[in-house]
């Protein structure tokens, strides 16, 4: 886009640690499934199973950078 010397990609402050986080909820929530489905507790390792795959795509939803959209570097 140009010659300007603004970036391209900015990043958005705090996006990043929070997606890491919820990342990290996901991941835990898929040990806890999987360690209830050994002990013989379905129930409770379905829901575990069910909010580590719903963490898990919230975090791959979080935007952690702004595109740049214009030749001024307006950032959507």
């Amino acid at each position: 886009m140009g010659s300007s010397r603004l970036p391209d990609r900015i990043p958005i402050p705090g996006a990043q640690e929070t997606k890491e986080k919820v990342q990290g909820f996901g991941i835990l929530a898929g040990v806890a499934s999987v360690a209830t489905f050994f002990m013989g507790a379905a129930g409770f390792g379905l829901i575990a199973a069910t909010a580590c795959i719903l963490l898990l795509w919230i975090a791959s939803k979080i935007r952690t950078h702004k595109e740049a959209f214009a030749e001024g570097k307006a950032y959507r």
